[in-house]
């Protein structure tokens, strides 16, 4: 009798470590971002403090950022090329 318990906890042990190594092995899969010029990409993650941060993300071939605080919505902002950037000079 007590044998029979031991071969069923086990037999149920071994069940719960092979469908835990199943559902990383297919999750991983599932969930991975390609390389792809059509994928999305995280170029940037800046973090300002423990509840917020911005995000620079590529989504087929446009860069976005992203602000994410705690208790409001994420805004996103499209970045123009042309006007990612200004070529000023600062004078010391």
């Amino acid at each position: 009798m007590d044998s029979q318990k031991i071969i069923t906890v086990a037999t149920f042990l071994v069940s719960l470590l092979l469908l835990q190594y199943l559902v990383k092995k297919f999750r991983g899969k599932s969930t991975h971002v390609t390389n792809s010029p059509d994928g999305i990409k995280l170029q940037s993650r800046l973090k300002l403090s423990n509840d917020e941060r911005i995000d620079v993300v590529s989504i087929h071939g446009r860069s976005y950022f992203i602000i994410l605080s705690k208790g409001t919505q994420p805004t996103v902002q499209a970045i123009e090329p042309g006007r990612a950037f200004a070529s000023q000079e600062v004078n010391s």
